[in-house]
């Protein structure tokens, strides 16, 4: 079972980074068609960004927990934890590094959305075997996550988080 879920993960991370990639191009692809921007990056934000792991990983999610989920206690719920601290991961070294060398790279943004990629396989890969929560929490953070990106979409706070970069060296 352990090589089993270890393809499982290595599927998720190669999924989320050329879905995730694509993802980035969507909106642009769609001319700009609303419906697309629920799910895909509408503009340069770190926000709109995280759309690109979040969305693959709930897809991904989906596939796999009729496939060999339901084989694992909690298995929702490490997936909704893994998936946070992915975007956490994005967030907390997309803003360390832009805070230290004071300006973007594309080449660093891209290792830092395939690091967000890798810690969501990684800690599912850990984590599933040892059956901790409930699916239903899972379900219940992926729900909340989903209409956090519906909501700030088209009206996102006025915080940095959801400023594009330009704005942000203003």
């Amino acid at each position: 079972m352990e090589k089993k879920l270890f393809l499982w993960e290595i599927s998720d991370f190669i999924f989320i980074s050329i879905f995730g990639t694509l993802l980035h191009f969507f909106y642009e692809w769609s001319s700009e068609n609303k419906i697309v921007g629920l799910f895909s990056a509408t503009n340069e934000s770190t926000w709109e960004h995280l759309k690109l792991l979040f969305f693959p990983v709930l897809v991904f999610t989906i596939i796999q927990y009729f496939i060999v989920g339901n084989k694992f206690k909690g298995f929702l719920f490490t997936k909704a934890i893994a998936t946070l601290l992915g975007m956490l991961t994005i967030v907390t070294l997309y803003y360390t590094y832009k805070g230290v060398i004071g300006k973007e790279f594309l080449i660093i943004d891209i290792i830092i959305f395939l690091l967000g990629a890798a810690v969501i396989a990684l800690f599912s890969f850990f984590r599933l075997p040892h059956g901790k929560g409930k699916n239903l929490t899972g379900a219940f953070i992926f729900i909340i996550i989903t209409s956090l990106f519906i909501l700030f979409t088209f009206n996102p706070p006025q915080i940095a988080l959801f400023e594009q970069p330009d704005s942000l060296e203003k």
